[in-house]
C-alpha cells in the first residue's frame, strides 16, 4: 500500500496553489467590481453561491460513496462546512446579519484551513481540489460582499458573531451526542497535530479556544477598527 505523502507546509506546491487561488478570487471579484451593473453583479453571484453548494454536495458525495465512509461523519456541522453553504446563501441574497458572521467565522476558520492544510498530495486528487476550493470560496463570498457592496463589519458585528458562534456549539452539542460524531471537536482534540495540543486537556481547551476565537476575530476587525480611529483623528 503507498505510504501518505503530505503536503509541505509553505513549501513550493503550497505557495504556487495559495498564489493561483489569490489570482482567482481577483479574476472573480475584480472585472464585475469595476465594470459590472447590478444585474451582472447579482447574476455572478448567484452563479458562484450555486457552484459552492454543487462543489461541496459532490465532495460529501465522493466521500460517502467513493471512499465509503459513514454518513454521520460527513455532514457539513464543522465550521468550515456549514461555512460553505453559509457563503452560498451570502451570494445569493444580500444578507447583512449573515455577511457579520461570515466575515467573522468564514475568514478566520478558511483562512486558517488553507494557509496550515493537513493534506495527502497522492491520494484522492477530487477531495484535494476540493478542499481548497471550497475554502477558498467561502473566502470569496465575504471579499465578493466588502468590494463589490461595500459591507463592512462593526464592533457589533464581533460580538453578534462571537455569540452566534457560542449558540452554534451549543447546537452541535447534542448531534455530537446523538451520532457520537466530534464536530468542532468539542468532545476531543483531532487525531492530528493541532493547536488544541497546547491548550490542556478536555473540556479546558475548549474555554481556551473561546479566548483564541475572541482573539482572532478582534485581529480580524482591527484594520476598521484603525481606519475609523484615523477618520475621526482627521475629522
Amino acid at each position: 500500500m503507498q505510504e501518505p505523502q503530505y503536503l509541505e507546509l509553505f513549501g513550493s506546491t503550497h505557495l504556487w496553489i495559495m498564489g493561483l487561488l489569490i489570482i482567482i478570487a481577483f479574476i472573480m471579484i475584480a472585472p464585475v467590481r469595476r465594470w459590472g451593473n447590478d444585474d451582472q453583479k447579482k447574476q455572478l453571484a448567484i452563479g458562484l453561491g450555486a457552484f459552492m453548494i454543487v462543489m461541496e454536495v459532490l465532495d460529501r458525495g465522493y466521500q460517502i460513496i467513493v471512499l465509503d465512509e459513514l454518513i454521520k461523519d460527513n455532514l457539513p456541522f464543522h465550521l468550515c462546512g456549514i461555512g460553505v453553504f453559509l457563503g452560498a446563501v451570502l451570494l445569493i441574497f444580500r444578507n447583512f446579519r449573515l455577511f457579520e458572521i461570515m466575515y467573522f467565522w468564514g475568514l478566520v476558520g478558511a483562512i486558517q484551513a488553507i494557509v496550515t492544510p493537513d493534506l495527502e498530495i497522492n491520494q484522492h486528487t477530487f477531495l484535494f481540489v476540493t478542499y481548497f476550493l471550497s475554502h477558498w470560496m467561502i473566502i470569496v463570498a465575504v471579499l465578493y460582499r466588502i468590494f463589490v457592496y461595500s459591507y463592512r463589519p462593526t464592533w457589533k458585528s464581533l460580538w453578534r458573531a462571537f455569540l452566534w458562534l457560542n449558540a452554534y456549539t451549543l447546537l452541535v452539542a447534542p448531534i455530537n451526542l446523538l451520532f457520537d460524531t466530534n464536530y468542532l471537536f468539542i468532545c476531543e482534540k483531532p487525531g492530528s497535530a493541532s493547536l488544541l495540543d497546547i491548550m490542556g486537556p478536555w473540556p479546558w481547551y475548549i474555554l481556551a479556544l473561546e479566548g483564541v476565537a475572541l482573539l482572532l476575530f478582534a485581529v480580524f476587525y482591527s484594520p476598521y477598527a484603525l481606519r475609523d480611529i484615523f477618520h475621526r483623528m482627521r475629522s
